[in-house]
């Protein structure tokens, strides 16, 4: 995988922008659903990916590659998301208010204990009633849950992202389940 994004990223420097297209359309959808994770704001996510994607080209030559390009781009994206929330109020949820679901009010259930974590994985209103947890979670440990859960990043690829120590990184995955576990705790769906 770093020898496509390296060969693309030296085309890009040799004039041939059009190889950036093949970066964008490998990173797209994870760093729009990163930075959603971290604003939860579906529309500018997909604004500030934008703005990620033309950062990263025109700085595309202070790349380094002894870095992973993956480290590289999430963390301009969380620097850029970052920004956007100093702007921004950031609107939050109650996980106790709540949600309007087929013109009906739904409260956060969470399903019986005679259910496998498969079954609860592949039960759809169970990842919803995650992800509203998830986007609950206070900035710091939304971040990680996302990056470690969402986007299968290493805790050594966080560390690097957030300029975190790793024991830190751990420390904040692990608040940020149990208070996960806390939201969803006593919730019958």
């Amino acid at each position: 995988m770093q020898e496509f994004e390296q060969h693309a990223i030296n085309r890009v420097l040799n004039g041939d922008s059009s190889a950036y297209e093949d970066l964008v359309k490998r990173y797209e959808k994870s760093i729009v659903n990163y930075i959603y994770r971290y604003i939860i704001n579906y529309e500018e996510a997909l604004d500030i990916a934008q703005e990620v994607f033309v950062k990263a080209y025109y700085a595309l030559d202070s790349y380094n590659n002894a870095f992973r390009f993956s480290t590289w781009l999430y963390r301009i994206a969380r620097n850029t998301a970052i920004d956007w929330l100093r702007k921004k109020q950031l609107n939050t949820r109650s996980l106790d208010e709540s949600r309007t679901y087929k013109d009906k009010d739904v409260a956060l259930q969470v399903p019986t204990e005679d259910d496998t974590p498969e079954q609860m994985i592949c039960n759809r209103e169970f990842i919803r009633l995650f992800n509203d947890a998830v986007e609950t979670l206070p900035a710091e440990y939304r971040e990680v849950i996302t990056l470690r859960h969402i986007n299968h990043c290493s805790y050594l690829e966080i560390a690097d992202i957030c300029d975190i120590p790793i024991g830190t990184v751990k420390n904040r995955i692990f608040r940020g389940r149990e208070l996960i576990r806390k939201k969803l705790e006593g919730k019958v769906l």
